[in-house]
């Protein structure tokens, strides 16, 4: 369109080019024509050129800067980057649009440039991506472990992503970390120096599974506050990993066929070493305002490990249900079948009660591995699990030993599990495992034909075989190896302390 020659935007003012007379009318600083290009949903490009047609400004928007239908894009600011996403964000106001005024979303950029991402690509350049659009100045230089990395590929266009040349061989690829000094961003906003990881790509057992909200707290009637789904895994490397492509599954039914929840997006997601990824449904948007973030409390500047599924719920049954954690591949990086069994059999409702794990290293589809979660909100989500526990020991040689001793199976989240390590000179066991009082009287059992290996760990909870807890005092383990093929056994017996605070 043709603006005229008449028409004059003063210093700090607005003015809005609209197909629909009736909008012009409404405004006083409004003009309607007929022959106003149709802007795309799908993504388009808008050029503002003066009469010699050099480009004044231009914008190339995306389907995934938030569009919808009746709702304006608005700029944040007017001094940074016209095509970067960040500096863009959906109008949440009641009209729907800020149209002939300061934009509702209105916001002086003011914050530094950050690096958000990094990988290493299949030819072995780095990509890292910024947070917003950056500038590549004569003094911004890009180090791994100490070493210069020089430039690939930068384009200007795309300003928040640039490839870097593989770092030198005698950098480590897992514990490299990408230094960034002098980073501005188109602005002028400048990072002096910061720090991000390489993600490596995802491989099985990078990630378990470590807490499981399958019964939330969602009783419109109750006047409490209601809680979602969620699945929070936990990295147990000691490496960055990438979370792109990630998916979560049920079990394969009969014909093989799979339930997938895809994410609304993984891109750029990633998670330090030995941190936590949080997956969780929500209809609405933007984490702060979801059920999860409410409830919990949850105030996450850095949401890299933050994944949402965009619909009402995670669909997690209560008995008998799988989640199963992928790669873009389809490789299982982890699996749980779990069950309302697998509760502390002592509560008389969990709703509203998460299930974690106690140990990352013990095994997902072990029911001793998983109890109920003793936080006061009824979950951890985005922290440490409430009874997670350390094993601090392992056997060194043949036989068994204990972790803690003693133990105190009080609920407090303090060491109320007790481990039982054990290593064999052979993989070809059986387990057989029992627990008996002082006076030689059975208590439960831990372990019926179950296959060894070289070495292993078993876990107690400290109750009884019908769920009961046991008194404090000295309690037997006796451990039985055997190999009904040769005829060789193993077997050892040792005691144990059951402590517990007294009030």
């Amino acid at each position: 369109i043709l603006i005229g020659e008449n028409v004059q935007l003063w210093a700090h003012n607005y003015l809005i080019l609209t197909e629909s007379s009736a909008f012009a009318h409404a405004h006083d600083n409004a003009i309607a024509y007929s022959d106003f290009p149709a802007l795309n949903n799908s993504g388009d490009t808008i050029y503002l050129q003066n009469e010699s047609e050099i480009t004044i400004d231009s914008l190339h928007y995306s389907p995934n800067w938030g569009i919808a239908n009746g709702i304006s894009l608005e700029r944040k600011d007017p001094l940074a980057a016209s095509n970067d996403a960040s500096n863009w964000k959906r109008n949440l106001g009641q009209a729907g649009n800020s149209a002939g005024a300061k934009n509702d979303n209105f916001e002086p950029d003011t914050n530094p440039p950050k690096a958000v991402f990094a990988k290493v690509l299949p030819n072995g350049q780095v990509e890292i991506q910024f947070s917003e659009f950056i500038q590549l100045t004569a003094d911004v230089k890009f180090l791994a472990s100490g070493h210069p990395l020089s430039v690939a590929s930068f384009d200007s266009t795309e300003a928040n992503v640039i490839m870097l040349e593989s770092p030198p061989a005698k950098a480590s690829v897992q514990a490299t970390k990408i230094t960034v000094l002098n980073l501005n961003d188109v602005k002028g906003n400048r990072t002096a120096e910061s720090e991000i990881a390489i993600a490596q790509p995802l491989r099985p057992s990078d990630l378990v599974i470590n807490e499981i909200m399958f019964n939330p707290l969602n009783d419109s009637d109750d006047n409490k506050a209601d809680q979602s789904e969620y699945i929070e895994l936990r990295n147990i490397r000691d490496y960055a990993v990438s979370l792109e492509g990630m998916v979560l599954h049920d079990a394969p039914d009969e014909d093989g066929n799979l339930r997938i929840l895809e994410p609304v997006t993984t891109t750029a997601k990633w998670v330090p070493p030995k941190g936590v990824v949080l997956i969780y449904a929500d209809e609405i948007p933007v984490f702060k305002r979801s059920k999860i973030a409410n409830f919990f409390d949850l105030d996450i500047p850095r949401k890299q490990s933050i994944i949402c599924v965009d619909r009402a719920s995670l669909s997690l049954a209560s008995a008998g249900d799988a989640i199963f954690i992928a790669d873009s591949t389809g490789a299982t990086i982890d699996s749980v079948f779990y069950d309302e069994s697998w509760h502390n059999p002592n509560l008389i409702d969990n709703t509203g009660i998460a299930l974690e794990r106690i140990s990352p290293a013990g095994n997902s589809n072990d029911k001793s591995n998983w109890s109920s979660s003793v936080a006061a909100k009824g979950g951890t989500p985005n922290a440490e699990n409430s009874i997670y526990q350390v094993n601090a020991e392992s056997a060194r040689k043949v036989g068994i030993s204990f972790s803690p001793n003693p133990f105190s199976p009080d609920g407090d989240g303090y060491e109320d599990n007790l481990f039982i390590n054990y290593k064999l000179d052979q993989p070809d066991y059986l387990l057989k495992v029992q627990i008996y009082d002082r006076y030689g009287r059975f208590i439960t059992e831990l372990a019926d034909g179950k296959q060894a290996g070289f070495e292993g760990t078993l876990i107690w909870d400290g109750r009884k075989s019908n769920g009961n807890r046991n008194r404090i005092g000295i309690y037997i383990v006796v451990f039985e190896a055997y190999n009904s093929a040769t005829g060789e056994n193993k077997a050892f017996k040792k005691t144990v302390v059951l402590a517990r605070r007294l009030n």
